[in-house]
């Protein structure tokens, strides 16, 4: 490992510990100091629903009713932010009760996504953002308003786990560009867009956009 990557590595793990101590720092202003600990209606109703999944089983059903009583409130969302707070939430009866594990890794999620859209910028093709210049594009990552206020703590929503999957296959996007690539990274690009279209048809977008661009690369 090269100097100048170590030293990116560094200043990778630096930023992260920074954007976390942002996001702690503004949830103790903004959130705590309010009184409450769970960003929204949202975001509530997410936890309730996952809640409601282990309780139930009932994967297909997206009938919350602990809401507009006595018909309940049908969801429009899919179960891939659902997955990612079952699992640690389910690990987490190891040492306490699904319940309270599910409502502190709900708490937590926004941040480590965060995190994860970081190392996801970090990877981005060297051709395309040379190491030296990365540290500046952490820096402009966390001094966005809209990135901070997807990332919060408490916030847990599906539009950062879109945004973290979409700089993923961005990454694949742009490494196709650049370089001859197999067919299986090119499976790796559609896998990336169908999770991200499953994530939200918000995706479709994005994905079109690709495309379009793309044209002239393809033959299609």
């Amino acid at each position: 490992m090269t100097s100048v990557k170590k030293q990116s590595m560094l200043i990778l793990l630096i930023a992260i510990v920074f954007f976390i101590g942002i996001q702690y720092t503004l949830y103790n202003q903004t959130v705590l100091s309010k009184g409450v600990e769970v960003i929204g209606t949202d975001t509530f109703m997410r936890l309730v629903r996952v809640e409601e999944l282990h309780r139930t089983g009932a994967w297909y059903d997206s009938v919350v009713q602990r809401s507009n009583a006595p018909y309940g409130d049908e969801l429009h969302w899919t179960r891939s932010l659902d997955i990612i707070l079952y699992i640690p939430a389910w690990i987490s009866q190891l040492i306490t009760d699904f319940s309270y594990g599910l409502y502190v890794w709900g708490i937590w999620l926004g941040p480590i996504l965060g995190s994860a859209a970081l190392i996801a910028l970090f990877k981005v093709h060297d051709d395309l953002i040379s190491l030296k210049i990365k540290p500046y594009l952490f820096l402009l990552f966390m001094t966005q308003p809209v990135t901070l206020e997807m990332f919060k703590f408490g916030r847990p929503d599906h539009h950062s786990l879109m945004l973290v999957v979409f700089l993923v296959w961005v990454n694949l996007v742009m490494k196709s560009f650049l370089d001859t690539v197999t067919n299986k990274e090119h499976i790796a690009i559609g896998i990336a867009m169908a999770i991200s279209i499953w994530i939200s048809v918000e995706s479709l977008i994005l994905v079109g956009i690709y495309f379009f661009n793309a044209r002239d690369y393809m033959d299609l």
